[in-house]
């Protein structure tokens, strides 16, 4: 039973680990070395949702992939708000 548990536990850890790498997230300061640019032009391009984010509490986190397509294809237009 617990030889079985223990190999179900890991073949689940590295199911997560596998996907994870495709789905890292990264810090406001991070994202700015990747595209080479200021932490105030992440911030404003966030406000302006022409980057989507990801609240982890009290925490602001880009997607990596996201941030990826960025840097090769650009920024999309801006969003409209709706209020």
């Amino acid at each position: 039973m617990e030889d079985r548990l223990t190999r179900r536990m890991f073949f689940t850890l590295k199911h997560f680990q596998e996907n994870e790498m495709d789905k890292q997230l990264l810090s406001v300061k991070e994202t700015a070395e990747v595209l080479g640019c200021s932490e105030a032009a992440i911030w404003k391009w966030l406000y302006q949702r022409r980057l989507r984010r990801v609240k982890v509490g009290r925490l602001t986190r880009l997607r990596s992939d996201d941030i990826h397509r960025v840097a090769s294809t650009g920024l999309h237009p801006r969003e409209t708000r709706d209020h």
